[in-house]
């Protein structure tokens, strides 16, 4: 089965363009090169996979705005796990119910979390 992230794979290899996306802890609009995406993704998607996650489970992510959630969404998605975005902001007692109500199998987050 196919999923955004397998989806967005050739487009993102596309040569002489690239990509804006904003980063929040910047406060500014961020290119990133497409093969240069593509790759972080590429390594994100090992990693996941790497940490047991199977198709079909939930991971998830609570990141700020900007690429290294981009890169974290899509590396999960192309996993074949299942994104479950996470508002960091909530507060321990709204994360532990999130994170429950989504039973995930991995978390990713920023390093500041």
């Amino acid at each position: 089965m196919r999923n955004l992230g397998d989806c967005l794979e050739k487009s993102l290899i596309a040569e002489g363009e690239a990509l804006c996306a904003f980063d929040e802890e910047a406060r500014l609009m961020a290119r990133v090169d497409r093969r240069e995406l593509a790759a972080r993704i590429y390594g994100a998607t090992q990693w996941v996979r790497e940490q047991g996650c199977q198709p079909g489970e939930s991971v998830a992510v609570a990141a700020g705005v900007g690429v290294d959630h981009l890169v974290a969404l899509l590396a999960v998605m192309r996993a074949g796990c299942i994104a479950a975005p996470v508002n960091f902001k909530l507060g321990r007692a709204g994360l532990a119910h999130v994170l429950s109500d989504a039973e995930a199998r991995l978390v990713v987050a920023d390093d500041d979390l």
